[in-house]
């Protein structure tokens, strides 16, 4: 079984580092969204070289997996 945090949910390995774009094209996330968060300090951890922006892969997959939440029976949600 492969593990889901370490594919592009099409099976294909991550690469080591993801640029905006890739958050964008695998995630779903928008390259606006990863700018906010990188300007304001609450995204995952990131790399610039030049004008290029890096997330190192297992840095991504551990930000998102503190902020993971399980919604209880009763609607609330727990952290």
């Amino acid at each position: 079984m492969t593990d889901p945090c370490s594919t592009n949910g099409g099976g294909a390995p991550l690469p080591h580092y993801l640029s905006p774009l890739d958050l964008e094209t695998w995630f779903r996330i928008p390259r606006g969204t990863s700018a906010k968060w990188r300007t304001n300090g609450s995204g995952p951890p990131f790399a610039k070289l030049g004008a290029k922006v890096l997330y190192q892969t297992a840095d991504f997959v551990q930000w998102i997996n503190e902020r993971r939440s399980v919604c209880a029976t009763n609607g609330s949600v727990l952290n």
